[in-house]
């Protein structure tokens, strides 16, 4: 039968026309969805995107469909009206079950005109409407794709925040990390303290999504390993406030003490004792112990810590010398002289060694956690960053021997960070000679950042880790 022919070609038709404009409508939703988010300086969200293209189109879809799905009545009126065969095609539907000869040669007369009139002028919809709204989506989808994202400043775009997962190899490091703080030389009072934020920062990273919030949570503990140390070294703060009096000689002992150099300090020392002669030894002793002494009264150190109570022993020698001018002989001075600079030197450049290595296990902690989460230390606050190793480092023993021993067993290196050279190393990228224990620094951060990509097998991982692990204790 003619009719039927026709009712399921229009039905196939309404419904490439609905899928078509449902496709159609959904991509121009998403494309305008993606054009406010990046004209709004906004982090072009893919999941709502796709959600407000699917829902569209599902919706123009349906009421589509239900909008233009062709009825037997629908369409029998369609067709009557346009090819002109009255009320024909709608009375052989209206009596489509009906017997009797009357009815079956009404039909057969209906369907033979329908069929005439299709042959001679076409049924088929017209698809122009349907054919404009996919090169508009079209348009549209390329406009959204190539729009640059705006920035209110002109630089890069946001990048999307990437997801972060604690990787075996960084939870072993880390570990590792505190076991090393644990057998270190780092004074008991700040290692129970750095130990602690270790293991916070391992179990907070254990639910970090983000690599973002990872960041935040390094970073802090971080500064609050910082702090652990500088609530317990002295160096800087006495040493500072030294450099603030007006005694010559009290500015440069500390500046040796700021530098935390224990040579430096047995120098300057010293020169104390060859200034303290002749006529002027007992007003100059008074000065420096005056200066001394109020320096460390302003300084805000601890009153019970080795540094400061080394500092106020000196100064009181040096008063009780000042006040035996009336009693002491030319020999008696200088033998009291030599004894108060030889306690010096004992007794400084023992609490300068105990900071010394607090400071060389807090560079080791930081930089090592920069590393193994592939963090800059342009990415720290200034006041975070690890020390150079000229303020710190091996060289806090007044004579040398026991600090290269505590501090650098069998390499290059500050604090427990050991390097197996001194070696200069060509740059390609900067083309400069670097140290050899910079040129590990820089490779490791690199390896760093694949691991935590999660492009490298889990046995790679462990294999490249513990052959960095022997480079930083010193192996080459």
């Amino acid at each position: 039968m003619q009719f039927k022919k026709l009712k399921a070609r229009r039905s196939l038709l309404v419904l490439l026309g609905a899928l078509l404009l449902g496709l159609s409508t959904g991509a121009v939703t998403g494309s305008l969805v993606a054009i406010v988010q990046k004209l709004t300086v906004r982090e072009v969200d893919g999941g709502r995107i796709l959600v407000a293209s699917v829902g569209v189109l599902l919706a123009v879809f349906a009421f589509y469909t239900v909008l233009r799905f062709p009825t037997e009545r629908r369409l029998a009126k369609y067709y009557d009206e346009k090819f002109g065969l009255g009320e024909r095609v709608r009375t052989m539907i209206a009596f489509s079950g009906a017997d009797g000869e009357i009815h079956k040669a009404q039909r057969e007369d209906a369907d033979k005109r329908l069929g005439a009139a299709v042959r001679a002028k076409g049924a088929s919809p017209r698809l122009l409407l349907h054919l404009v709204a996919p090169i508009i989506a079209a348009a549209l989808v390329l406009v959204a794709i190539f729009l640059p994202v705006h920035t209110e400043d002109g630089g890069e775009p946001p990048v999307t925040d990437p997801d972060f997962n604690l990787s075996t190899w960084q939870e072993q490091a880390l570990l590792d990390l505190i076991e090393t703080v644990e057998a270190s030389a780092l004074h008991e009072s700040p290692k129970a303290g750095v130990v602690e934020e270790l293991r916070s920062l391992l179990l907070t990273l254990k639910s970090v999504k983000k690599v973002s919030a990872m960041k935040n949570a390094v970073i802090s503990t971080v500064t609050a390993v910082n702090k652990e140390i500088n609530d317990h070294n002295e160096y800087d703060l006495i040493g500072e406030k030294m450099r603030n009096t007006v005694n010559p000689a009290v500015i440069r002992l500390g500046a040796a003490v700021a530098s935390l150099r224990g040579t430096l300090v047995g120098e300057e020392l010293d020169a104390i004792e060859k200034a303290l002669s002749g006529d002027v030894a007992y007003s100059q002793a008074a000065a420096i112990a005056s200066s001394v002494g109020s320096a460390l009264t302003g300084s805000g150190a601890r009153t019970d810590g080795a540094l400061y109570l080394a500092l106020l022993a000196f100064a009181d020698e040096l008063d009780a010398i000042a006040d035996s001018e009336a009693t002491f002989s030319e020999t008696e001075l200088t033998e009291a002289v030599k004894v108060a600079i030889g306690h010096a030197k004992d007794t400084v450049s023992t609490a300068l060694l105990a900071e010394s290595t607090n400071e060389g296990v807090r560079n080791t902690v930081v930089r090592r956690l920069l590393q193994i989460f592939g963090i800059t230390e342009d990415e720290l606050p200034a006041s975070e960053r690890p020390k150079d190793a000229g303020a710190g480092g091996s060289d806090g023993g007044y004579d040398g021997e026991d600090s290269d021993e505590e501090l650098n067993s069998g390499g290059l290196g500050s604090g427990d960070m050991v390097y197996g050279s001194d070696d200069t190393v060509y740059d390609p990228e900067s083309g400069e000679y670097l140290t050899y224990g910079e040129v590990i620094d820089r490779y490791f951060a690199k390896v760093s950042e694949h691991f935590m990509d999660d492009n490298v097998p889990e046995e790679l991982e462990e294999l490249v880790s513990a052959y960095f692990a022997a480079l930083y204790n010193g192996d080459k």
